[in-house]
């Protein structure tokens, strides 16, 4: 297998995406991987302005819903929701939620306590 260069790897399609059929919403959603932004964002929310770990109790409802909001685009791939905006997805369904996380952890290859795992480091 050859070496990739830095342009090979910058300009590599690496963001797959999957469309996510939700009832409770009456249509699908685009989901996509999260960026490597988006992940250390995400692990940022663990952290207190101390430096001090959160305790994951406090915590991994938030991230499951930054994740979420991080991970629906639309057709152009341009994310639905503004980090602002995440909180009011707290206000949905949580079957519609649970089933579009599903879809970003797997994606973003966090699946199988991955997602437990970033909260711990």
């Amino acid at each position: 297998m050859a070496l990739l260069t830095k342009e090979q790897i910058l300009t590599a399609d690496d963001l797959k995406s999957v469309d996510v059929e939700v009832p409770e919403w009456g249509g699908s959603v685009r989901v996509r991987a999260l960026t490597g932004a988006d992940r250390d964002s995400i692990q940022s929310l663990f952290i207190n302005p101390d430096g001090t770990k959160k305790d994951i109790s406090q915590v991994m409802n938030v991230m499951k819903l930054h994740a979420i909001g991080k991970s629906m685009v639309d057709e152009s791939g341009a994310r639905l929701f503004t980090d602002d905006e995440i909180a009011a997805l707290a206000k949905k369904s949580g079957a519609a939620l649970d089933r579009v996380f599903a879809a970003t952890e797997k994606l973003s290859a966090v699946a199988g306590g991955e997602s437990d795992n970033i909260a711990k480091n």
